[in-house]
């Protein structure tokens, strides 16, 4: 498989020290008991993951400091919280490589390389990554991990799946399947083994004319969260062709909703000097309120909670 290198370097060598917090244990200032909510951003500024307060001032600024941040080697373009065996590890894609970062405690990176488009990572339940590709129409199982230099373990074996757009993937783990979103939605079987495999079960045809599936995320309630070129859908397990319509609002990047049901997305709005798909702005659906990060570029977002949908 042919990867070129993207965006920052030839070589994977380096990633900065993590600082790591327990979001959990911080709260409001001023406040004893109210505990405040995280976001975790894809952010392109300074290509960083950082995780962050949702705690907007009085013109609805986050401008607390991260409490946490990883620098991958390439562009970031995805990351998501992963909870599995008592730990937290955060997954995150790049435009050169995905990995699996330990957040409060010590163990390796594992980390392997991906197309130059890659979108999304997602693990298996055999602690393997999976990786969906974009431009290069591909889903890609990265397997054979392999000492990699200081603190980090290489997944150096590959197995493709062509997939026309491959954006946004989720392991499911109660029907023990894999979500992928691209030109349409589909549904796969993953086989472990020495060589493992995707096994295509199903394709559902994007639903109410919408075209070009980009984000994919559990919802609070266990039905699908997408968004396309047209908008932002929910799509009822067992019954995606009649899904609910959340939003009418062009290419948004990433949604996704707390336990309380309200989603919050990356506001596509055109921002001087941004390419067209970076933000700095995060925006709450039902209020319509809008939390911005000065200087921040972000491509995606996510809430800082447990995804009890794929772990």
């Amino acid at each position: 498989m042919d990867r070129k290198t993207f965006i920052k370097t030839s070589l994977v060598s380096t990633i900065l020290p993590l600082h790591q917090i327990w979001p959990e244990n911080h709260l409001k200032k001023g406040a004893s008991t109210e505990q405040v909510s995280y976001f975790l951003g894809a952010d392109q500024a300074d290509d960083r993951i950082i995780l962050f307060a949702n705690a907007p001032n009085s013109e609805n600024e986050l401008n607390e400091a991260p409490i946490w941040s990883f620098e991958p080697d390439y562009r970031p373009t995805d990351a998501k919280r992963l909870d599995h065996a008592e730990k937290i590890n955060v997954l995150v894609a790049s435009h050169g490589a995905i990995y699996n970062v330990p957040f409060d405690h010590q163990s390796k990176i594992v980390w392997a390389r991906t197309y130059p488009s890659c979108h999304s990572v997602e693990m298996l339940p055999d602690g393997n990554l999976l990786s969906a590709c974009s431009n290069d129409d591909r889903l890609t199982i990265h397997y054979n991990s392999t000492p990699s230099g200081l603190g980090r373990m290489e997944l150096t074996a590959t197995e493709d799946v062509t997939f026309n757009t491959a954006h946004g993937i989720v392991y499911d783990r109660v029907r023990k399947c894999i979500w992928a979103l691209g030109e349409v939605l589909a549904k796969f079987a993953y086989m472990p083994g020495t060589r493992p495999r995707l096994k295509l079960l199903d394709t559902y045809p994007l639903p109410n004319d919408h075209t070009d599936g980009h984000d994919l995320y559990p919802s609070f309630n266990s039905n699908l969260l997408i968004t396309t070129h047209e908008g932002v859908l929910e799509l009822p397990m067992g019954n995606f062709a009649y899904p609910i319509e959340k939003l009418n609002l062009a290419n948004v990047k990433s949604a996704v909703s707390d336990e309380t049901g309200r989603i919050y997305l990356t506001d596509p709005t055109d921002v001087s000097g941004y390419e067209s798909w970076q933000t700095d702005t995060i925006m709450e659906v039902a209020s319509g309120v809008k939390l911005r990060r000065p200087g921040a570029k972000f491509y995606k977002v996510r809430l800082w909670e447990k995804n009890y949908f794929s772990y």
